[in-house]
């Protein structure tokens, strides 16, 4: 018994094994209070300088739209989850364009905060690629194609050219300050750009970044949202070539030494440990269950501005969620994630 009490405290203070609840669920133990997550999603502003093909942000509520999060609101998110280390900026808008993004992160490194963010490329300059740089340990671009047109189709913007070149700007100023700031590629693929993987590689290869990742399309919608049928047969087309994405991917990787990864819808299947292990917060301060179910007016556990995280955290409603995917109950809201 001594030595079952002594790995339950291992496995709880060190969070080492990838379904450490589980594995505690197992062995019969049930907790009423969920320890605060150590690895939350935020989204930094809701402005954006593109309009994308697949992104649902032009169907967003008006009154949530060109939103920013204020540093003082973020020391606020910070008091209240204090046992946050890593934090993911991200979210319906462009991060670079946050007004206070820099004061943002350099509060949180002094906190001893580590920060990623998923940006579009289009917004790095010699004046702020150093600052990308040293505040982030991680930075990835998305970018969904190697074609200058096929670009303008899914971006409706002219911005390709600009976007490798300041991929190859982020690479050489790494090189040049000695950081080990991981640079990433991340392609949503779909019917749109399915046959540029090989070509997506070479870029990556060419521009000199750690890695690329494959995420199938997938859908942003609710059953409970009127626009979830139109994105559901858009989502539907592109897992036509699902097969021969998984193929084409798993082949470069036995033969690349870039790092290559793939998200398919499959995977999205398996059980999410999202309820338990982390958050998605939006720009004006509503809780969701993560960043692909971020839409506060389709579900939310409440407001960090409003109510103690603790009592969001460990709250009736996020209990029930939790609940509803341990015994794998119907849930509206999960229920047709990714489809």
């Amino acid at each position: 018994m001594k030595k079952i009490i002594k790995l339950i405290k291992f496995i709880e203070k060190e969070k080492r094994l990838p379904h450490y609840r589980e594995v505690l669920q197992g062995l019969g133990i049930k907790r009423e209070i969920m320890p605060l997550p150590i690895f939350i999603q935020l989204e930094p502003t809701t402005r954006c300088n593109l309009n994308c093909v697949m992104c649902t942000r032009s169907k967003m509520n008006p009154s949530r739209l060109n939103q920013d999060l204020s540093l003082e609101k973020f020391k606020h998110i910070l008091r209240e989850i204090p046992t946050v280390k890593k934090i993911k900026l991200q979210g319906m808008g462009e991060p670079l364009l946050t007004r206070d993004l820099w004061k943002i992160t350099q509060y949180g490194i002094l906190k001893k905060k580590k920060f990623t963010t998923i940006i579009n490329g289009t917004l790095v300059n010699k004046e702020n690629v150093d600052l990308i740089l040293k505040n982030f340990v991680e930075v990835t671009i998305s970018l969904d194609t190697a074609n200058p047109e096929n670009y303008l189709q899914i971006r409706r913007m002219n911005f390709f050219n600009k976007v490798v070149e300041n991929l190859k700007l982020l690479v050489q100023r790494k090189k040049e300050l000695k950081l080990n700031t991981r640079i990433f590629i991340n392609s949503v693929i779909s019917h749109l750009n399915y046959k540029e993987i090989d070509a997506l590689i070479e870029l990556a290869k060419n521009c000199g970044v750690n890695g690329i990742g494959f995420v199938e399309v997938e859908n942003w919608k609710t059953p409970l949202e009127r626009d979830y049928e139109e994105e559901r047969k858009f989502v539907q087309q592109a897992r036509q070539f699902s097969e021969e994405i998984q193929r084409k991917i798993l082949l470069k990787k036995g033969i690349e030494s870039l790092e290559i990864g793939f998200l398919s819808s499959e995977k999205r299947k398996l059980k999410c440990r999202w309820p338990f292990d982390s958050c998605f917060i939006t720009v004006d301060g509503f809780v969701t269950p993560c960043c692909i179910r971020a839409n506060p007016e389709v579900f939310n556990f409440g407001n960090i501005f409003e109510t103690p995280f603790k009592e969001i955290w460990n709250g009736e409603k996020y209990q029930k969620f939790r609940e509803t995917m341990i015994k794998n109950l119907p849930n509206p809201i999960c229920d047709n994630c990714p489809d």
